[in-house]
């Protein structure tokens, strides 16, 4: 299959992204008259359809989403080598990036200001949601997250700053109940739950203690855990991240601070393999793990610094 020009792949891909014609055109400055038998030249050329068609919307049929992969990875780089004909490796075009709600409006929302005023001609598109996406369906060029490693050969994992995990209560909470001297201690105190993560490991000087905790209240949202802690209900496990600014402001205490929780998650950029050459993501990741280079492994450290 061979393509007549690249504008046929950023029309494809356009279509793709809005799920219709008319929306596709009106981008790309077209009538959809032009667009729609532009489209059916390509599905002739592809030898099968693209797209499943209804009265709404068009759906990509698994060619569709296949063809897709590709068109993003040789539409960035043609998009870099016209940015460098015109004088220079400056990164431009759209980038669409994901990450969860609370990372968003703590670190990245910031991270991204700062990237844009440094490269005029990107357009950044933030996605932040808690929900699981798929990154080809959605149209995500990488995504940020907390996680541990995930072995797959589809996408590119790079670790951008550890996602240390910690206990804490609030100081409200420590007046009245105290606080454990130990792991097993916190068999008597209201342990709030995470995605009925009750088992709890904490590990000091190469020894690690194993406790199953109980309390009244289980979720399955860090949010929702995180300002249970805030309401005095108990203890609970929180990224570091994610319950600096309360510890920060004393609201909050870390309990156990001589131990650490095993199992700890890293953030990660997770980008499509075919991204990696792309100029402007390999920028934007590259900037995201230079300004996340806060010592999120020591929390004293990280809150000295967060606190400046």
């Amino acid at each position: 299959m061979a393509f007549d020009s690249i504008r046929d792949l950023r029309l494809f891909a356009r279509i793709y992204e809005q799920g219709g014609i008319t929306a596709a055109s009106e981008l790309l400055g077209m009538t959809p008259a032009v667009a729609s038998k532009r489209l059916k030249n390509l599905e002739a050329q592809a030898g099968e359809a693209l797209f499943h068609r209804s009265t709404r919307r068009l759906s990509p049929t698994g060619a569709g989403t296949a063809l897709y992969n590709f068109a993003r990875a040789i539409i960035a780089t043609a998009d870099e080598a016209e940015a460098h004909l015109d004088g220079g490796n400056e990164p431009s075009g759209l980038l669409r990036v994901t990450t969860s709600i609370a990372f968003g409006r703590l670190y990245l929302a910031d991270i991204v200001s700062d990237f844009l005023k440094r490269y005029h001609k990107v357009q950044i598109d933030t996605q932040f949601t808690d929900k699981v996406i798929d990154m080809v369906d959605d149209g995500i060029d990488v995504a940020i997250r907390i996680s541990v490693p995930i072995e797959s050969s589809s996408i590119i994992m790079r670790r951008l700053s550890s996602g240390r995990r910690i206990l804490c209560a609030s100081r409200r909470y420590i007046e009245v109940h105290g606080a454990p001297d130990s792991p097993q201690a916190l068999k008597q105190h209201n342990c709030i739950v995470l995605n009925h993560y009750d088992v709890w490991k904490l590990g000091k000087e190469h020894q690690t203690e194993t406790v199953r905790v109980r309390g009244n209240y289980h979720s399955n949202d860090g949010e929702s855990v995180l300002e249970a802690i805030r309401n005095d209900l108990g203890i609970g496990v929180v990224a570091l991240w994610h319950g600096a600014p309360d510890i920060a402001a004393g609201r909050l205490q870390r309990i156990l601070p001589d131990y650490e929780l095993s199992g700890q998650p890293n953030i990660y950029a997770i980008y499509h393999p075919n991204q990696r050459y792309v100029l402007r993501l390999r920028r934007f990741v590259e900037f995201v793990e230079e300004r996340l280079r806060l010592p999120f492994n020591d929390p004293d450290e990280f809150l000295a610094t967060y606190t400046r």
